[in-house]
């Protein structure tokens, strides 16, 4: 999404998020996601691989931005750990969850999500799942992305409203400024 919100989280610390859908569980979202490590990650950090060290050093950032992220839910980061947890946090959490599914996770939670294709079947999704934070990644990228589609498809029916009664104003203002300049014209 384009959209970017400033949310309050409690009194002081702001999230910055990319989508109204799912603005009050980013934080819970971003901690998930960066909490977790696909198999062979978890073996390669046992194993210390040095042939594989650009891969180690990403687990290890993302290690440390977990880290950083519940001392800010916390409200106890220092000025410059906010910085870097900002510049963390600007970037999509699209790209965050994608880079933390497996390809097989990601086919799987897709084709879920073809599955409901209704706005009902969103919201009865929805309303059955738990919190993000009691959810495992697979279950929270679904959730995530049903919460947007349903927002996308509400705001779909909004803006067709909208533009219908538009339309009916412009119709009526035309009708009723040829009306009055043909009235104008019949006298002159």
């Amino acid at each position: 999404m384009d959209k970017i919100i400033i949310r309050d989280i409690g009194n002081i610390y702001k999230v910055k998020v990319d989508s109204i859908a799912n603005s009050n569980d980013i934080l819970d979202i971003w901690l998930l996601f960066t909490s977790h490590l696909k198999l062979e990650e978890t073996h390669l950090l046992n194993e210390n691989d040095i042939n594989n060290l650009n891969k180690y050093i990403h687990i290890l950032k993302l290690k440390k931005m977990h880290n950083l992220l519940v001392k800010y839910k916390n409200e106890s980061c220092t000025d410059d750990e906010y910085k870097e947890i900002s510049t963390f946090i600007n970037k999509p959490i699209i790209d965050l969850m994608k880079d933390r599914l497996t390809k097989k996770e990601l086919d799987y939670a897709n084709d879920y999500l073809n599955t409901l294709d209704t706005k009902e079947k969103l919201k009865e999704y929805i309303s059955t799942q738990k919190d993000f934070k009691d959810l495992d990644v697979v279950e929270a990228y679904i959730l995530y992305h049903a919460k947007d589609k349903l927002r996308n498809i509400i705001n779909s029916n909004i803006n067709k409203k909208i533009k219908k009664e538009k339309d009916e104003r412009n119709s009526n203002l035309i009708k009723s400024l040829n009306k009055d300049y043909n009235f104008y014209k019949e006298y002159n």
